[in-house]
């Protein structure tokens, strides 16, 4: 929960925007949570169901999960994305919780094939793996959280973070997935995930190492398109909205640049964690 704070502060700090940290913690948190259940906690037998729930978003659809924490975790996510839809009703806004609702399902449903590939032999191109990874890099899913907090996100702004011609778009996608990748990858290949750099070293017949240095370097061409994208912003799309996506692809940076520091806070997180929220600012 800290960490989730810690990280939407990062994404807008401003007061006006307080209910909206309030909606993207509550959702940061169950991306963690749903991101647990297919890569550490479930079988891939019973988180089929759960895709499929995920895919309906409808309370009945309870009923047919197999376990208690599914049922939790499921009733959950509704009662979260029920108060994101009041928040924007209020706002005139109600056209922004389908774009939501819409990549929580292309989210799942890459977690699913991502657990399926776990169980099959055949190790996947790097192009295929981010067929996928590009949404379970959670990048397009977290562009639609913020946005909901932000009344200055009309539909035109949606349109544009969710365009797949989006150079913007492509970059965060990129670096959502490559940068978690470079810090976790051993990790995730002992709980027997494929992982792109596993798919780099067997595609091109190289090292750990050089498939690392590959990714810092997509990486660092991928903050060229998102500099470009600053200052050349697309009209009609208010800059409060293109800074909250700037500040997304910092708080990236900052995370995964040298290790995972939301998954091990202690490492890294801890210290800024204090001197943001708990030790006071001089103003004078």
């Amino acid at each position: 929960m800290v960490e989730g704070l810690f990280y939407a502060l990062g994404v807008y700090f401003e007061p006006r925007y307080a209910a909206g940290r309030n909606m993207l913690v509550k959702q940061a948190c169950l991306v963690g949570f749903i991101d647990d259940a297919y890569e550490a906690y479930g079988l891939y037998e019973e988180l089929q169901y759960f895709t499929d729930a995920i895919e309906r978003f409808d309370i009945s659809s309870m009923d047919e999960l197999p376990t208690a924490n599914q049922k939790k975790l499921y009733e959950t996510l509704l009662h979260v994305i029920g108060e994101a839809e009041y928040l924007v009703q209020k706002e005139g806004r109600s056209y922004a919780i389908p774009y939501t609702k819409d990549e929580w399902k292309k989210y799942v449903k890459a977690e699913q094939i991502e657990c399926r590939r776990k169980h099959e032999k055949d190790v996947p191109t790097l192009d295929e793996y981010m067929e996928t990874g590009v949404y379970t890099g959670t990048a397009r899913l977290s562009m639609t959280q913020i946005l909901i907090g932000m009344e200055e996100a009309d539909q035109n702004a949606f349109h544009w973070i969710l365009n797949s011609n989006n150079k913007f778009l492509k970059a965060l996608q990129i670096c959502s997935r490559l940068y978690n990748d470079i810090v976790t990858n051993e990790d995730e290949e002992k709980r027997g995930f494929k992982t792109a750099s596993m798919c780099y070293m067997k595609q091109y017949n190289v090292s750990r190492k050089e498939a690392i240095e590959a990714f810092r370097a997509k990486i660092g061409d991928a903050w060229k398109d998102i500099n470009e994208g600053c200052m050349r912003p697309t009209m009609g799309v208010p800059m409060q909205v293109v800074r909250a996506t700037l500040n997304y692809q910092r708080l990236l940076d900052l995370a995964y640049r040298d290790n995972d520091g939301y998954t091990n806070p202690n490492i890294s997180f801890q210290q800024l964690i204090t001197k943001v929220l708990i030790q006071p600012i001089p103003l004078d």
